[in-house]
């Protein structure tokens, strides 16, 4: 074989496992149907009624290369969920899913899953983006007496929040108030992602933790000022930003850590740099 003949077989080679692992990733939310590009057939997002309250559900239909269903992830948490199959023969695979509520928050969620063949060679991870409001029902719950901390302890204290772009929250457990701003950098006409601290009275600390659910190795920065009243400005680096939907975790704490306060900041990303995000809504509600 020439050396002509070598690097054609390379080449062809190469396309082929390249075409024998596919991979596609989607972004839906309630109510919403798609095609799955690599597992074939089709996926629905849908409602249902149940008890008390509703239940959010993946519905299969007519899946032809993938039989398992997982859930990997949820507002930037790792979920730890067995992984169920799809039921059927292969070619023609389906059912329907339930999402669990332990890993459904009030509010924003951005959660992950992905369905796959055994192999795992062909896969589609579906990105689920919805609001929910849905009050849980609630149960009396019962005091039970708590050991008092030792005196020279610092009794945890930790709070979280959910803020986007233009809105001013009070730290519940800090103290002071923290804001979400967007302001032009640079000359390519994008903008920048900023959180702002005035009044901090128990934290000194700020960190970038995730992004939809990826973690971030970001260094521990310090708020200036003195104890009581701490402030400073902190920029999401881009790095940190995915185009499209974000949903960053940080936390501002003390220096025994055992002060936090967990902020969750959701903002859409373009091409164009960080844009002000759609509030997004579902069943009349906001988020």
């Amino acid at each position: 074989m020439n050396f002509f003949n070598k690097v054609l077989s390379v080449l062809f080679l190469g396309a082929m496992a390249s075409a024998s692992a596919s991979a596609s990733t989607m972004t839906l939310t309630i109510g919403d149907e798609a095609y799955l590009s690599d597992c074939g057939g089709k996926v629905s997002v849908t409602k249902s009624a149940q008890g008390n309250g509703e239940q959010l559900n993946l519905v299969f239909r007519g899946v032809e290369r993938c039989s398992n269903f997982d859930i990997v992830g949820s507002n930037g948490d790792r979920v730890n969920y067995d992984d169920k199959k799809i039921q059927g023969n292969d070619g023609n695979r389906g059912g329907s899913f339930t999402l669990p509520k332990r890993v459904i928050d009030l509010g924003y969620n951005n959660i992950t899953v992905v369905v796959r063949s055994n192999s795992g060679s062909t896969k589609d991870t579906i990105r689920l983006k919805f609001v929910e409001v849905t009050t849980r029902p609630s149960y009396p719950s019962y005091p039970t007496p708590a050991p008092a901390p030792r005196p020279y302890e610092e009794p945890a204290r930790y709070g979280s929040l959910q803020l986007t772009i233009g809105t001013e929250a009070y730290l519940p457990e800090c103290g002071g108030k923290v804001t979400v701003t967007s302001s032009p950098q640079g000359n390519e006409g994008g903008e920048q992602v900023n959180l702002v601290f005035r009044g901090v009275e128990r934290c000194s600390n700020f960190d970038i933790l995730s992004n939809d659910g990826a973690a971030i190795n970001y260094e521990n920065k310090k708020l200036q000022g003195n104890d009581g009243n701490r402030g400073g400005s902190f920029t999401l680096p881009k790095r940190v930003l995915d185009l499209g939907w974000n949903n960053v975790k940080v936390v501002i704490k003390s220096n025994s850590g055992k002060t936090a306060d967990t902020i969750k900041v959701a903002v859409i990303t373009t091409s164009g740099g960080s844009q002000l995000p759609t509030t997004p809504s579902s069943g009349g509600g906001s988020w």
